[in-house]
Protein backbone atom coordinates (compact mmCIF):
# COMPACT_ATOMS: atom_id res chain seq x y z
CA UNK A 1 0.00 0.00 0.00
CA UNK A 2 1.39 3.64 -0.49
CA UNK A 3 0.01 6.31 1.69
CA UNK A 4 1.11 10.04 0.73
CA UNK A 5 1.02 12.81 3.21
CA UNK A 6 -1.18 15.84 1.36
CA UNK A 7 -1.06 19.64 3.37
CA UNK A 8 -3.31 21.50 2.40
CA UNK A 9 -3.46 25.50 2.29
CA UNK A 10 -5.99 25.47 4.79
CA UNK A 11 -3.80 23.46 7.14
CA UNK A 12 -5.35 19.75 6.81
CA UNK A 13 -2.83 16.88 6.43
CA UNK A 14 -4.40 14.31 4.57
CA UNK A 15 -3.32 10.78 4.37
CA UNK A 16 -3.87 9.70 0.71
CA UNK A 17 -3.63 6.21 0.18
CA UNK A 18 -3.09 4.65 -3.59
CA UNK A 19 -3.36 1.51 -2.88
CA UNK A 20 -0.89 -0.43 -4.94
CA UNK A 21 0.18 2.35 -7.27
CA UNK A 22 3.48 4.17 -6.76
CA UNK A 23 2.24 8.14 -6.90
CA UNK A 24 3.62 9.32 -10.86
CA UNK A 25 3.39 12.58 -12.36
CA UNK A 26 -0.65 12.42 -13.15
CA UNK A 27 -1.20 11.93 -9.04
CA UNK A 28 1.54 14.77 -7.89
CA UNK A 29 -0.17 17.44 -11.00
CA UNK A 30 -3.48 16.35 -10.06
CA UNK A 31 -2.95 16.53 -6.06
CA UNK A 32 -0.94 19.96 -6.11
CA UNK A 33 -3.31 21.34 -8.95
CA UNK A 34 -0.29 22.08 -10.99
CA UNK A 35 1.03 21.79 -14.56
CA UNK A 36 4.16 22.35 -13.22
CA UNK A 37 5.92 20.73 -10.24
CA UNK A 38 8.56 21.69 -7.98
CA UNK A 39 10.29 18.56 -5.45
CA UNK A 40 12.31 19.87 -2.20
CA UNK A 41 14.14 17.88 -0.10
CA UNK A 42 12.90 18.27 3.37
CA UNK A 43 13.49 16.20 6.58
CA UNK A 44 13.55 12.52 4.80
CA UNK A 45 11.29 13.43 2.84
CA UNK A 46 10.31 15.04 -0.78
CA UNK A 47 8.18 18.39 -0.80
CA UNK A 48 6.20 18.38 -4.58
CA UNK A 49 4.39 21.81 -5.23
CA UNK A 50 3.13 23.96 -7.74
CA UNK A 51 6.50 25.51 -9.32
CA UNK A 52 3.91 28.34 -10.52
CA UNK A 53 1.77 28.80 -7.97
CA UNK A 54 3.10 32.37 -6.72
CA UNK A 55 2.15 33.75 -10.10
CA UNK A 56 -1.27 31.71 -10.56
CA UNK A 57 -1.86 34.05 -7.00
CA UNK A 58 -2.56 30.43 -5.02
CA UNK A 59 -2.74 30.79 -0.74
CA UNK A 60 0.39 30.70 1.11
CA UNK A 61 0.48 27.11 2.87
CA UNK A 62 1.79 28.40 6.41
CA UNK A 63 2.31 24.41 7.67
CA UNK A 64 4.33 23.79 4.60
CA UNK A 65 6.12 26.85 4.84
CA UNK A 66 7.04 26.09 8.27
CA UNK A 67 8.32 22.73 7.46
CA UNK A 68 10.54 24.40 4.38
CA UNK A 69 11.65 26.61 6.83
CA UNK A 70 12.87 24.07 9.62
CA UNK A 71 15.50 22.67 7.23
CA UNK A 72 15.95 25.32 5.10
CA UNK A 73 15.65 28.67 7.14
CA UNK A 74 13.10 31.82 6.65
CA UNK A 75 14.09 32.42 2.90
CA UNK A 76 10.54 31.51 0.83
CA UNK A 77 7.40 31.07 1.00
CA UNK A 78 5.69 28.06 -0.01
CA UNK A 79 1.94 28.50 -1.61
CA UNK A 80 -1.02 26.21 -2.73
CA UNK A 81 -1.45 22.15 -1.48
CA UNK A 82 1.43 20.35 -1.31
CA UNK A 83 2.11 16.40 -1.37
CA UNK A 84 5.00 14.82 0.67
CA UNK A 85 6.24 11.56 -0.46
CA UNK A 86 9.34 9.50 0.81
CA UNK A 87 12.53 8.32 -1.11
CA UNK A 88 12.39 6.52 -4.64
CA UNK A 89 13.25 2.73 -4.69
CA UNK A 90 15.60 1.21 -6.66
CA UNK A 91 12.95 1.58 -9.59
CA UNK A 92 12.73 4.97 -9.43
CA UNK A 93 9.16 4.77 -7.79
CA UNK A 94 8.10 7.15 -5.11
CA UNK A 95 7.22 5.40 -2.10
CA UNK A 96 4.74 6.56 0.05
CA UNK A 97 4.76 6.56 3.95
CA UNK A 98 3.66 3.81 6.52
CA UNK A 99 0.83 4.48 9.91
CA UNK A 100 3.79 5.28 11.87
CA UNK A 101 5.51 7.61 9.62
CA UNK A 102 2.64 9.50 8.72
CA UNK A 103 2.12 10.04 12.45
CA UNK A 104 5.62 11.22 13.18
CA UNK A 105 5.71 13.52 9.60
CA UNK A 106 2.06 14.47 11.41
CA UNK A 107 3.82 15.48 14.59
CA UNK A 108 7.41 16.78 12.79
CA UNK A 109 5.12 19.19 10.63
CA UNK A 110 2.48 20.44 13.49
CA UNK A 111 5.26 21.20 15.85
Amino acid sequence: MAKYLKITTKGELLTIDTGDKYADLEFLYSQTMSEMIQMIGIKGATMWLDEEGKLRGRDVNIIATDLYEQTYGPYDLIVGDVILTGDEDENGNLLGFSDEEIAEMADLVLA
